[in-house]
């Protein structure tokens, strides 16, 4: 009777420690406001948006990550400054990685309203495995196709930009890219869109 108890009261210790408890405790992650935004050069917000309306018919159906990407693709940019194929200004290649060689906060500057979503949150999603994660990322945004990560652009005098980005859309549904751009009549304009990898 006693090694009865024992069992019964493992049990019951093993059961209340398992997974509801912890699918509320990454519920309560959902919905988190954006922190505070460290990035303030309108500049920068102008460039996302133009590739965004370059690449995406309606960017409303995607999201961003509010964090930015820190150290991306350092390697690849690198590897395409010394390319044939391609054209980059190896400045502005080299001022970009050091931009980016920690993460920052979009916030609020974009013109056009964008879809931001705190990186914490993000993260939640995909906390206990991918799978389900990304069913609950489209039970919740209905129509999105996925979410993007940017690294802060960097932009010259010369009025030439580059940015780098990544697309997250499925367990196996993601790729990168180096985009550049042009300022023209006061706009910014894509000239290259590069994707730099897929999975």
């Amino acid at each position: 009777m006693k090694n009865l108890m024992t069992l019964l009261v493992s049990t019951i210790l093993i059961l209340s420690s398992c997974s509801p408890s912890n699918k509320i405790e990454n519920e309560s992650c959902f919905d988190l406001p954006l922190a505070e935004s460290n990035i303030l050069d309108q500049e920068e917000y102008l460039i996302i948006e133009s590739v965004l309306s370059k690449e995406f018919n309606d960017p409303n159906l995607v999201q961003i990550s509010q964090e930015s990407l820190s150290n991306a693709d350092s390697i690849i940019l690198v590897s395409y400054v010394n390319s044939d194929n391609y054209q980059f200004d190896s400045t502005l290649v080299k001022d970009y990685i050091t931009l980016n060689s920690t993460s920052f906060l979009w916030g609020e500057l974009f013109t056009i309203k964008q879809n931001l979503i705190n990186n914490n949150e993000l993260e939640c999603y995909f906390i206990d495995n991918a799978v389900d994660g990304w069913k609950s990322y489209y039970d919740k945004f209905k129509d999105s196709v996925g979410y993007l990560k940017f690294g802060r652009p960097i932009y010259n005098e010369d009025g030439e930009a580059l940015v780098v980005y990544h697309h997250a859309c499925g367990i196996w549904c993601a790729s990168g890219y180096v985009a550049t751009l042009k300022k023209e009549a006061g706009k910014w304009v894509v000239t290259q869109n590069i994707m730099t990898w897929q999975s």
